[in-house]
C-alpha cells in the first residue's frame, strides 16, 4: 500500500456499492508514502482491526476515521489499533474525525522521529469525533511535532493508562 494515489488503505462509502465496508483485518502491511491518508476509515459502521503495521511518511494523517457526506453517520464500532507503527506522517499519527464507540489503542508506537519533526499529535479528537468507551494503553505518544494528544471533545467512559508521552 504505497504511494497510492490518495490513501493507503481507504474503507468508505464512495466505492461501488456506495456502502462503507466492514468486518476488515489488516495485519502486517507497510502503509507508506501516500499524498493522502495512510488508512482512511470512513462511513463504516465497523469492526475493523489493524494490526502490527508501519503507517509512515504519508501526506496527511496515518489513521483517519471520517464520516462522508451520504454514506453512514452512526458511530463505528470495535475499531482496534494494536501495535502499529505510526510515524512521520504530515499531520496526526491518529486523528478522529467522525464517533467511535468501543474503540481500542492498544501497545502503539505513534511518534515522529524525523528531523524535522511533520507529524503534529500522537491522537486527535476534533470535534467533530466522539469518543465513547474503549481502552487506551500501553501505546507510545511520545516525539510529536506539536504535543501527545489533542482532544477537542473529551472522551466519554472507558479507560485510558499506561499511556508514554
Amino acid at each position: 500500500m504505497i504511494g497510492d494515489r490518495t490513501a493507503g488503505f481507504d474503507v468508505s462509502a464512495q466505492g461501488t456499492t456506495g456502502v462503507g465496508g466492514r468486518g476488515g483485518i489488516v495485519t502486517g502491511c507497510v502503509v507508506d508514502g501516500n499524498p493522502g491518508d495512510g488508512i482512511a476509515l470512513g462511513s463504516t459502521p465497523g469492526p475493523y482491526a489493524f494490526h502490527g503495521n508501519r503507517i509512515s511518511r504519508n501526506g496527511r494523517y496515518g489513521y483517519r476515521r471520517h464520516n462522508l457526506a451520504g454514506g453512514d453517520q452512526e458511530a463505528a464500532v470495535g475499531i482496534v489499533l494494536d501495535s502499529n507503527d505510526i510515524r512521520d506522517n504530515a499531520l496526526d499519527g491518529v486523528r478522529i474525525d467522525a464517533p467511535l464507540h468501543e474503540p481500542a489503542l492498544f501497545g502503539n508506537r505513534v511518534r515522529d522521529d524525523g528531523h524535522p519533526r511533520t507529524q503534529t499529535r500522537a491522537p486527535r479528537i476534533t470535534d467533530a469525533g466522539t469518543w465513547t468507551g474503549g481502552r487506551v494503553s500501553g501505546n507510545d505518544f511520545g516525539g510529536n511535532a506539536s504535543a501527545a494528544t489533542r482532544l477537542d471533545s473529551a472522551p466519554a467512559g472507558g479507560r485510558r493508562r499506561d499511556n508514554d508521552g
